[in-house]
């Protein structure tokens, strides 16, 4: 990672007033350096005291020369996860830095996410109006803004899908009868009919909490949801169309 970025992202994350302490910035980067076996310059909050011999100047130089140490995929990984800790996650200045992350470095390093993205991306387009919803959830998540509508649009997407394949104009909510007569009709089994319907559940259920009462939704959460609705597309296309 560029000098002037991962400067940008320690002036954040160790932010006098609103960032980390020093005692948790050494904790967390001796948890990622015995991770990656990696040993780290500053492992010891003591070193940041005045008297300490040499001086550390301050938690931001401490955090910077410890993330140096890592490669870039791990210095990605640990500037996502301290971005994610609760006392940082309603920070404005947190938010700007993930969105600056992802615009620079993708909406992921997650490789199954990506990989699941583009399959269902291939079997999608014959679905131009879920198809486009789709793309526009991926464009706000690479973003890092909008999680809320992420979400919906995430939701939306799998709706127009199930209009389609089933050739009505029902809610997600209002699809399980019929598509359960269609996943029998296809000769899916049982089990397989009730355990889709239970996620189909769990998915309708999450989703209207989060996006009718709830913008705080972390970053691998979005992505279970995701990798969720990239499975539940191409079983529906693969088995429906």
């Amino acid at each position: 990672m560029d000098n002037a970025f991962l400067g940008y992202a320690c002036d954040v994350l160790a932010d006098t007033g609103k960032g980390l302490t020093g005692s948790e910035i050494v904790k967390y980067c001796n948890r990622f350096a015995i991770d990656y076996n990696v040993r780290i310059p500053v492992d010891d909050v003591k070193m940041l005291q005045m008297n300490h011999k040499p001086q550390i100047p301050n938690k931001r130089t401490a955090l910077k020369m410890n993330l140096e140490t890592f490669e870039l995929q791990q210095q990605i990984e640990i500037i996502r996860f301290l971005s994610e800790l609760p006392k940082l996650k309603d920070n404005e200045d947190i938010k700007e830095l993930i969105n600056k992350m992802n615009v620079r470095f993708g909406l992921s390093d997650n490789q199954e996410l990506k990989k699941g993205i583009n399959e269902t991306k291939h079997w999608l387009e014959k679905y131009p109006k879920s198809f486009k919803v789709y793309n526009e959830a991926l464009d706000k998540y690479g973003k890092g803004v909008f999680q809320r509508n992420v979400l919906d649009d995430m939701r939306l997407s799998l709706e127009l899908l199930l209009k389609d394949l089933l050739n009505n104009d029902a809610s997600l909510e209002n699809q399980w009868k019929i598509l359960g007569k269609r996943l029998k009709d296809e000769n899916v089994s049982k089990e397989i009919s009730n355990v889709f319907e239970k996620i189909l559940s769990y998915y309708g259920d999450y989703q209207n909490q989060y996006i009718k009462h709830n913008d705080n939704v972390k970053e691998n959460e979005i992505e279970l949801i995701i990798s969720q609705t990239n499975t539940i597309m191409q079983f529906l296309i693969k088995t429906l169309s």
